[in-house]
């Protein structure tokens, strides 16, 4: 049975302890507060005393309760026959010793094999039997997260490290003052723990790999970008970390292999922001080669840089002590936390083997990436669909590389959706371009139709053009919202040759909800089966509800797409402007705030299904 905190009765029975012997037990009084006060259940721990006094076959038994006067009774017990007892001069002689041992041992409590230093630092020797080749590990903790937590997910990647990659690593966890991580901590733990490390026995200029957990990673790689004062740096990892598109890779981090790995159930490192940062990365991937092919000189970003997903992992899984307010914001997970952490940790000891340079483990990390790759298609295709600017920046911003000009949801499907064309000969062309829609000079780019059919009888393309403009927020990986200008309804048909329609009958009604809809249902539709039977099961579905009517520009631009909670769905309602052919400038356009499908599959991989 696994619990949310460390078992640390059962560790220590499995490494310590054979119950099979009879004992009896003399108690001796004894209470010490401990870090023991975070568990929620009571725990007996019975510790061999001739493990230091060979001979004596007695052993310390301690009982840990948590309640409203938190405390440890502490007892000796006497391992022979049941009913003889050590003579009460003999627990006399002990009683000295016994206080002075137990104090060690609940000193020691919450870092079984483990050195402690002044600064609390954790410091994990390589378990026995490891491999033939040394490497360094300095493990930051994700702030508010205790280290102790992260300490069993360290030892199942020791482990792993030693079985698969006859590797010795050694591993730091400094402690960060209040458990809050920051730049200026970090320059000053990694020079400590490095000390630390060698000085419980790991040899001068071992390589290292500095990770981190969670947000931790930001600081780290800011760490990486700027210093140049570790300089047997072997490489990075960031676990439960996605990194941000927007962040640019300075010379140093291109340099370095670096693994980014999360679950695909990380409620802080979601699935939709892995998914961009694998794809970002592979596009970089392509550029490095057709400009290695075109001029012969290797990329510097050529080096390993892998992205991984955990199949059913969450956020909270790589600690064994979150705190509540992250459990809170995290989702459910769908693995057992010890299948958690021997994936997660044998993944990462892939990437310890190719720093070892083990070739079986290059090729079992890159069919993870391989792997990771297929769970996250729907949602680089969504992303795609959109015109993330994650993947390339709008052409209006400056730019140095590849520029998005439009939204291919709009030129595919939004534009031909508020057309109308369906039962007719005509059908829609359009092309999106994407301009801040609340720019007038030096231009104002408004839809249009470039034709006009010359009969209805007849089939005909209408060359249309739409103007968007993305939307984001730090809530959401994808825009929050598609600021759309359109072709109204009226303007289509009458372009297509149709007898001149009412406009409230072509426009009036839920027609950006339609649109809205639209990019849900293709959402759903592209889910993995796996990703939408979960979300059939316990999500929260999308209701499109009539369009919000707004009269004055200025609202409607800055009115948002709403979502509202109602009951166990979730309202989505689009601000809307529409005007009929007949009115002056703007006649014949209908703006929209659409749901752009890479939001609507974010809802289904990731917002719909938290518990808050």
């Amino acid at each position: 049975v696994e619990h949310r905190h460390s078992n640390f009765s059962s560790f220590l029975e499995s490494n310590y302890l054979s119950l099979a012997r009879p004992f009896t037990v003399v108690t001796i009084p004894f209470h010490y507060p401990s870090c023991f006060s975070l568990f929620s259940y009571e725990s007996t721990f019975k510790i061999p005393l001739d493990l230091w006094l060979p001979g004596f076959p007695l052993f310390l038994s301690y009982r840990a309760t948590n309640n409203p006067k938190t405390h440890f009774s502490h007892s000796l017990a006497h391992t022979g026959s049941p009913g003889v007892h050590p003579s009460r001069e003999i627990i006399s002689a002990f009683n000295m010793v016994y206080r002075t041992i137990a104090l060690l041992l609940l000193a020691a409590s919450c870092h079984v094999q483990v050195a402690a230093t002044q600064q609390n630092d954790l410091v994990l020797p390589p378990r026995s039997g490891g491999g033939s080749t040394a490497l360094g590990m300095v493990l930051i903790q994700e702030s508010s997260f205790p280290i102790a937590g992260y300490q069993q997910w360290a030892l199942a990647l020791q482990q792993w490290a030693a079985v698969d990659s006859n590797v010795s690593l050694w591993i730091g966890l400094p402690q960060f003052p209040d458990d809050a991580v920051t730049l200026a901590g970090l320059a000053t733990a990694l020079p400590r723990i490095e000390s630390e490390l060698q000085a419980a026995g790991m040899p001068a200029n071992t390589p290292l790999v500095l990770a981190a957990f969670g947000a931790s990673g930001s600081v780290l790689l800011s760490f990486a970008n700027t210093t140049t004062s570790t300089p047997n740096v072997a490489g990075l990892a960031l676990l439960g970390y996605a990194i941000p598109t927007s962040l640019e890779l300075g010379p140093a981090l291109s340099q370095l292999p670096l693994l980014s790995i999360a679950g695909t159930l990380d409620g802080e490192a979601t699935i939709v922001a892995l998914a961009a940062a694998l794809h970002r990365q592979d596009l970089q991937a392509a550029r490095d080669a057709r400009t290695t092919r075109q001029t012969g000189e290797p990329q510097a970003t050529g080096v390993l840089q892998a992205v991984v997903a955990i199949e059913g992992m969450s956020h909270c899984q790589w600690s064994t002590t979150p705190p509540a307010a992250a459990l809170a914001r995290d989702l459910l997970p769908e693995l057992t936390p010890l299948a958690a952490r021997n994936q997660s940790a044998r993944a990462v000891s892939m990437f310890i083997g190719v720093l070892a340079g083990r070739a079986a483990a290059r090729g079992v990390l890159g069919g993870l990436v391989n792997a990771s790759r297929v769970l996250v298609a729907p949602i680089v295709d969504a992303l795609l669909l959109e015109g993330f600017a994650g993947f390339a920046p709008p052409c209006y911003q400056p730019h140095a590389g590849p520029c998005a000009a439009g939204s291919a949801w709009l030129s595919t499907t939004a534009q031909a959706i508020l057309g109308g064309l369906n039962g007719t000969q005509a059908a829609v062309a359009n092309t999106d371009l994407f301009w801040p829609v609340n720019e007038v000079f030096p231009h104002d780019y408004l839809p249009l139709i470039n034709d006009t059919c010359p009969s209805p009888a007849q089939p005909c393309t209408l060359h249309t053009r739409t103007v968007t403009e993305l939307y984001y927020t730090a809530q959401s990986v994808a825009a929050a919202e598609m600021m759309a200008k359109l072709n109204s309804r009226q303007r289509v048909l009458q372009h297509a040759g149709q007898p001149v329609p009412s406009f409230n009958v072509t426009d009036a009604g839920p027609r950006c909800a339609e649109i809205n809809a639209a990019a849900y249902a293709w959402a759903l539709a592209r889910s993995s089966p796996a990703t939408r039977a979960r979300f059939e099961r316990i999500g929260r579905p999308l209701v499109m509800v009539a369009d919000t009517d707004i009269i004055v520009y200025p609202l409607w631009s800055s009115r948002r797409l709403s979502f509202t909670a109602a009951g166990s769905t979730v309202q989505v309602q689009a601000p809307t402007m529409r005007f009929a052919t007949g009115e002056p400038l703007v006649g014949g356009l209908h703006f929209c705030k659409l749901l752009s499908p890479a939001r609507a599959i974010e809802w289904v991989y990731v917002d719909g299904i938290r518990p808050q």
